[in-house]
């Protein structure tokens, strides 16, 4: 792009922003179908599945944006010199939002499928006299 005039570079930067909002689009639309597919099939393993799919796809990159902290990190001996410390903290912080949303949140149980409530007992009712039924007030 060095000799690219400046409506050339407009063209060329609305074009790559553009193309990659789609790639994200489509990436997240399949991520998003093969997750709620595996969710809804296995339920809390098909999540675990999932994850461990994401896990797996994404390890190389993440990886390298890691690498590129750590990098960072070393050099700046005073920053991870007082991050030590903060660490434990850090991560006990997390632990504790992470047990309190699990205690404290709450979730709706959905079941994927069909399924049927039946009691543990039936009761039959029945009139102790004769006559006709008039109304019910009752619905099962």
């Amino acid at each position: 792009m060095q000799g690219a005039r400046p409506r050339e570079r407009r063209i060329y930067l609305t074009y790559s922003l553009l193309a990659g909002l789609f790639s994200a689009w489509v990436l997240g639309s399949i991520a998003w179908w093969v997750g709620s597919s595996l969710v809804q099939s296995y339920q809390g393993t098909g999540f675990l599945l999932f994850i461990g799919l994401l896990v797996a796809i994404f390890r190389r990159p993440l990886g390298r944006s890691l690498g590129t902290a750590k990098g960072w990190l070393r050099t700046a001996p005073a920053r991870i010199a007082s991050m030590k410390w903060k660490r434990p903290v850090k991560s006990a912080l997390l632990l504790a939002a992470i047990v309190a949303v699990l205690f404290l949140g709450r979730m709706e149980l959905t079941i994927s499928g069909e399924f049927t409530v039946l009691p543990i007992q039936n009761a039959d009712v029945r009139a102790e006299v004769e006559g006709l039924i008039a109304a019910v007030f009752v619905e099962e």
